[in-house]
């Protein structure tokens, strides 16, 4: 459970990004920070543990090189994608002044906000408990 509570809190702190504009406060923008620090700090360890328990114990450093790998990977694309959706400014200026980097920023919280949820609601459906065959 703490890996769908962790991608719930992540999408809610990255959906949370839409309050941000040119004019926001550093205090506007703590919540949507802390809440997205808390869901991937939620999010990792458990899917870590997922990934480990789920493995045989002969292949857990492969289990372990291939989820750290596709995490590195995920967030290098990550932070490309965010890269350029600020640089274009969602249409708006191409990154010039603040109108850019808002709407580019907002761009990308719908995306990872989204992208979160569905994860969560993923993670949701795979941990439903199965019923046992004979019973029911």
């Amino acid at each position: 459970m703490p890996m769908t509570y962790g991608l719930v809190i992540g999408g809610v702190g990255l959906l949370a990004w839409l309050s941000a504009g040119q004019d926001s406060s550093y205090g506007a923008l703590v919540v949507p920070m802390v809440l997205t620090g808390f869901g991937i700090g939620f999010t990792m360890p458990a899917a870590t543990a997922a990934i480990m328990e789920a493995s045989p114990a002969e292949l857990g450093g492969v289990a372990s090189a291939v989820f750290n790998a596709a995490r590195q990977t995920g967030s290098a694309i990550g932070v490309a994608l965010v890269g350029t959706l600020v640089g274009q400014g969602g249409g708006q200026g191409g990154g010039q002044g603040g109108g850019g980097l808002v709407s580019g920023l907002h761009a990308q919280a719908v995306i990872g906000g989204a992208a979160f949820l569905v994860a969560a609601a993923l993670t949701v459906i795979a941990l439903r408990p199965r019923p046992v065959a004979g019973e029911g």
